[in-house]
């Protein structure tokens, strides 16, 4: 029995030819010049059908453009996950080396917030020679709203406004007053940039909110 090929047309540049029977399709030669290399002269003829040109887009990266959204609705998000966090991750680096680590925190705002770290901490080591951080706030449910943030650390010498951040942070969160009692710095984080991904409410990849106002120290 002979097998049944669907009639796909192709034209005369190499296409099928619809022939209108269910016999294998022939094939009109493709007039299209060859490579006029030769072997030896430094050229190498190549054929690329359009199934290798298909192959080669797909592994092309995709390019990520920053999808700003409504920028009142991401900063409601913004707004709503930090007030409703005591907690988050924080990421500082130096040396090529990487560190992460769990940190209360109070917001000032949707773009500074204020912490305390423990003195002789292997985080405070990094912001001392880096002040460059990454931050996520997130339940650890990924189908849950989540932050990923870009921020800059200042370390707070002032003793009002150290207090000032004790008192915001024991305000927001009473449970870090064991923490308290070892020696801390206090620290300012300005976040440049914020992402915040919402699966449920189709924000993936996330949106994007970023602090356009010069930072003054």
């Amino acid at each position: 029995m002979r097998s049944q090929m669907p009639s796909e047309a192709r034209n005369r540049r190499g296409r099928y030819e619809d022939t209108g029977r269910s016999e294998p399709l022939r094939t009109v030669p493709d007039p299209t010049p060859e490579p006029s290399g030769k072997p030896g002269d430094g050229h190498v003829a190549t054929h690329t059908t359009r199934r290798d040109s298909i192959a080669l887009d797909e592994q092309r990266p995709l390019r990520h453009t920053p999808d700003m959204g409504n920028t009142g609705e991401v900063e409601d998000l913004v707004r709503g996950l930090l007030a409703g966090a005591p907690t988050m991750y924080l990421s500082t680096t130096a040396d090529d080396e990487p560190w992460g680590a769990g940190v209360f925190f109070a917001e000032v705002g949707l773009f500074d917030l204020s912490l305390v770290l423990e003195q002789h901490g292997r985080t405070v080591g990094n912001l001392r020679r880096n002040p460059r951080a990454a931050l996520v706030l997130s339940s650890g449910n990924p189908f849950e709203p989540f932050l990923q943030g870009a921020a800059d650390a200042q370390l707070v010498e002032d003793a009002s406004d150290v207090t000032a951040i004790v008192d915001a942070l024991m305000a927001k969160a009473p449970q870090i007053e064991p923490f308290l009692g070892a020696p801390v710095v206090a620290v300012r984080l300005h976040v440049r940039h914020w992402r915040v991904t919402d699966v449920g409410n189709g924000w993936l990849p996330g949106k994007d909110l970023a602090d356009h106002e010069p930072v003054t120290a």
